[in-house]
């Protein structure tokens, strides 16, 4: 393994100063019908508490406050309005940055928005004098209007380039909360996307079970780009303490890496490349990836990283190599490969229906029997490859469960995390929540997070595919465009009376334990009987320290909840 800075300037006792450790293993049997072995590459930064940025960053928070958010949480009457959490997220952040501003140079600004943008608080460093003043301002936020992406985008676009502009050697990140879809300005993903700078962090949070899942993940496919789902914002603060985290405690940042005789794996992609650019290191953490080489003995692999404390760039060369068993990382990557093809398939499912149920209205030339046509046509492919992929999911699911019992490994944390991403997959597919799920556990899997949604909704499959009907609701369909009907209790299909319109849901949705949640029925021998899904952020097999440490101090309630509450709270 070499080491050097760029520039031809290299480093005396690198292993004390530099704390990097790359290590490449490898079956020496097939993987793939091409022949191809499978390699793990994994990179391990230190945990040693001197280790400081020395670079200042700058963090930008937007924060949708449009009238959803006056919601309770998931419509629970027990529960207080989502912009209450939002508000506990918040000062979990300026107080953790107090608690931490003596050995750090850290700034924020916090934007709101609705219909319009607001500043709230300017390019200030949260400090133990200061802090309690920026807390009284988080206090005061109330809620309002629509919701406008174009404009915060835009706004934030504009803002921080001119940081950028000032002082191009600091470390930036933006990060966008919203709870729902736009509503009012440019709706398009690809028109939005171009306001996103790929070139800074970006932390896209979609807040609660009514977020567009196939926007934010869009929007998040960017170097250093993560879709963060707060499925209960009850828990809102653990996802903001572990997006805190990886924004204050790089190690390394501008990550890439290249490979000779082989290819590594680009999970936001789902595809082998020779070269990636990946998301940035943080101190006391390992993060792997997937290799494939028809001859691993000859695979070289070179890591390109910008040192966050120097500013340094320093490259390594890695050719050595172990041979091991790699069982685990295999049903991983084939975990990750079949949620990015269900997540696909779930946005081309919502492209559809947001085109089917907007392009009629007010157009005189619209050929609603052609389309009603098509929308059959439509229903009846996904219900064959809904079956498909529903198999498919149980199928792996009991094939790893097979191999941990015949391995006396029903304990161990990695397996158990990809039969978390596998079940809650199959028993939230084609609920209005579906696709969120999906994404949430292929990313928080991909970029190896320590949160993942667990708390499914009680929510119906309001989508029957097993019907002909054009009127079916798509699980993707927005309230505000078309009326969300009412299902029948722990049923597998929802009828639908052509005469008698249903009645609308009622918000009376729960989160209980997951296996009474959602009883969807099965399809065929698709069932995967009943399993405990792990909700203990303590038991993922990707915690560290630092990121524990920071999610913890961001979730600290110890504070006086009371406070917090506006005058108009109804808790």
């Amino acid at each position: 393994m070499k080491y050097k800075i760029i520039k031809n300037i290299y480093i005396i006792n690198i292993e004390r100063m530099m704390p990097f450790r790359p290590t490449f293993t490898f079956e020496n049997k097939d993987f793939d019908s091409n022949g191809r072995k499978f390699g793990v590459l994994s990179i391990a930064t230190d945990n040693n508490s001197e280790y400081v940025n020395l670079k200042p960053i700058h963090i930008r928070f937007n924060n949708d406050i449009s009238s959803s958010m006056d919601e309770r949480n998931d419509n629970k009457r027990n529960s207080r309005s989502k912009i209450y959490y939002l508000k506990q997220s918040m000062i979990g952040i300026l107080k953790h940055l107090a608690s931490i501003c003596d050995s750090t140079n850290i700034t924020i600004t916090i934007y709101n928005f609705e219909s319009n943008v607001s500043e709230l608080i300017s390019n200030v460093k949260v400090t133990n004098d200061n802090v309690e003043e920026l807390i009284e301002k988080i206090r005061k936020i109330m809620a309002r209007d629509s919701t406008n992406f174009e404009k915060i985008m835009i706004n934030s676009r504009d803002e921080l380039s001119a940081r950028i502009g000032a002082n191009p050697d600091h470390i930036y990140a933006d990060v966008l909360m919203t709870d729902g879809d736009i509503t009012e300005g440019d709706m398009k993903i690809d028109s939005l996307k171009r306001y996103i700078n790929p070139n800074i962090i970006n932390a896209f949070i979609g807040y609660g079970y009514d977020q567009n899942s196939v926007l934010l993940n869009a929007f998040s496919k960017v170097v250093n780009g993560s879709y963060n789902c707060i499925d209960n914002v009850e828990k809102g603060a653990l996802v903001y303490g572990e997006v805190l985290s990886n924004i204050i405690n790089i190690a390394f940042l501008k990550v890439t890496i290249s490979i000779q005789n082989g290819l590594i794996y680009d999970w936001k992609e789902n595809k082998f490349v020779d070269l990636m650019a990946v998301d940035n290191f943080i101190w006391g953490s390992i993060k792997s990836f997937h290799i494939v080489s028809e001859n691993p003995e000859q695979v070289v692999i070179n890591i390109i990283a910008i040192c966050s404390r120097t500013g340094e760039a320093i490259s390594i060369t890695v050719s050595d190599k172990k041979e091991e068993d790699l069982t685990n990382f295999k049903y991983r990557h084939r975990v990750l490969e079949l949620l990015d093809r269900i997540k696909c398939f779930n946005q081309e499912d919502y492209l559809y229906n947001k085109a089917y149920y907007s392009e009629g209205f007010g157009n005189d030339d619209y050929d609603y029997e052609l389309e009603r046509e098509n929308k059959k046509l439509f229903n009846k492919k996904y219900r064959e490859t809904k079956k498909t992929f529903k198999k498919e999911l149980s199928d792996l699911f009991k094939e790893i469960k097979l191999y941990m019992s015949s391995n006396e490994l029903s304990d161990d944390n990695f397996y158990k995390r990809l039969l978390d991403d596998l079940y809650i997959t199959h028993l939230t597919f084609g609920t209005n929540c579906g696709n969120m799920y999906t994404c949430a556990r292929q990313s928080s899997q991909g970029q190896q997070r320590i949160y993942s949604a667990t708390d499914t909704p009680r929510a119906p499959r309001n989508r029957d595919y097993d019907s002909d009907e054009d009127n079916v609701v798509s699980c993707f369909t927005s309230p505000s465009t078309i009326i969300q009907w009412g299902a029948p209790t722990r049923s597998h299909s929802v009828p639908f009376d052509n005469d008698e319109p249903p009645s609308p849901r009622m918000p009376t949705r729960q989160t209980n334990s997951l296996s009474i949640d959602l009883d969807l029925g099965s399809d065929d021998d698709d069932d995967m009987g009943f399993h405990n899904v792990t909700d203990d952020c303590e038991l993922t097999p990707y915690s560290n320290f630092n990121t524990s440490s920071t999610m913890r101090s961001v979730s600290n309630r110890n504070y006086d909840e009371e406070v917090i509450l506006d005058a108009d709270e109804n808790v």
